[in-house]
């Protein structure tokens, strides 16, 4: 079997479904519990970059990870880079999700969760200030998993570029003392995903240099283009791999299944204030918050 169609027969379902299977067997049922594991969950997929073809490998694989039970929608930013590798880019990429975002409540709100489909490439804390359901970002997921492993973590992920970013990122989370490393393949995401077969040896390579020279209880395989690496490579490695999109939407579906939201209408409203240049969806939605009462 070609190596990458294994990867693809593996990815993400594993590591997601045994995740939430142990979730539901040890949580205590209550009526409200019992009604939202019965109904079917909507997930709500963004992608910071503009690539239709990213979309569709990402809804794909999330679906066969999430089941049955669960709708998944896809949306591909309408504006910014194809592939974000800078701060510049991911301040552009933070604007077209927010854009996206308002465009799609406009349409259509009624998710349980949203997921960011970039590694470090979105602030899901300023997306959750617009709907009233979890929104998880790959970064955030990962970081929150690999705490349960031990005291100090690596980060593996494709650019070099990426690395002052992603250190920058994990300090202001307030975990930079739990930071073993944060390394990089010399490939990128996009050419991760056109030739996977080329970047196992290095992450192999890279996974075991993190545990043995810099210390890691386990290593983050960030960017979605890493997605079911772990699933091939974790038995020659020595520390657990983190599957960053698998334990994405594991924890997307946990929020939404076991903890209840907020009545987001008691936000203490904004100050009055016009707005230039945005698309028509952005603008209404910004005067829509600062009319809340």
């Amino acid at each position: 079997m070609n190596m990458n169609s294994s990867r693809r027969n593996f990815i993400l379902g594993a590591s997601a479904l045994a995740t939430i299977a142990v979730t539901q067997k040890t949580i205590a049922s209550t009526d409200s519990t019992a009604n939202n594991l019965m109904k079917k969950i909507r997930l709500l997929v963004l992608n910071p970059n503009t690539s239709e073809k990213f979309t569709q490998l990402i809804v794909s694989e999330t679906r066969k990870a999430a089941g049955d039970n669960v709708e998944v929608v896809g949306l591909t930013s309408s504006f910014g880079p194809d592939y974000i590798g800078s701060e510049v880019a991911i301040g552009i990429a933070m604007h077209s999700l927010i854009d996206m975002m308002a465009k799609q409540l406009k349409k259509d709100a009624q998710f349980d969760a949203a997921i960011i489909a970039g590694f470090g490439c979105g602030e899901a804390s300023i997306l959750q200030e617009m709907v009233p359901f979890p929104v998880i970002g790959l970064l955030e997921a990962s970081l929150s998993t690999a705490l349960l492993f031990g005291r100090k973590f690596s980060i593996l992920s494709g650019g070099k570029k990426w690395k002052p970013i992603l250190e920058k990122q994990v300090e202001n989370f307030g975990l930079a003392n739990r930071l073993a490393s944060v390394r990089t393949v010399s490939m990128t995401g996009a050419e991760i995903v056109n030739n996977p077969d080329k970047a196992y040896e290095m992450i192999v390579k890279l996974s075991d240099t993190c545990a043995q020279k810099d210390g890691a209880s386990c290593v983050i395989l960030g960017g979605a283009a890493l997605a079911g690496f772990s699933a091939i490579l974790h038995e020659r490695v020595s520390v657990p791999l983190i599957d960053n999109l698998a334990v994405t939407i594991s924890t997307a579906l946990t929020l939404a299944k076991y903890v209840p939201q907020p009545n987001r209408n008691q936000q203490t409203p904004s100050p009055k204030m016009g707005s230039q240049n945005l698309s028509p969806e952005l603008s209404d939605f910004l005067l829509k918050k600062q009319q809340i009462s």
